[in-house]
């Protein structure tokens, strides 16, 4: 029987807020990522890396992940 595994991976940076979520499958043959989705909004409350305003920053990342 195959096994799967959800992997979701966000990226917070000082230009976008990116999120992806995979499907990891593997079987006795082979194994593969599946993509499930990505998402990407331009990053509030960053600047140069640092965050500057975290009610901003949370903000960018809830939109990016709903």
């Amino acid at each position: 029987m195959p096994k799967s595994q959800i992997i979701s991976a966000i990226d917070i940076g000082s230009s976008k807020t990116a999120v992806v979520v995979a499907q990891y499958r593997q079987d006795e043959a082979f194994s593969k990522i599946h993509v499930v989705g990505v998402s990407s909004v331009k990053s509030r409350g960053i600047r140069k890396g640092q965050i500057v305003n975290i009610e901003e920053a949370v903000s960018a990342i809830e939109e990016s992940i709903g």
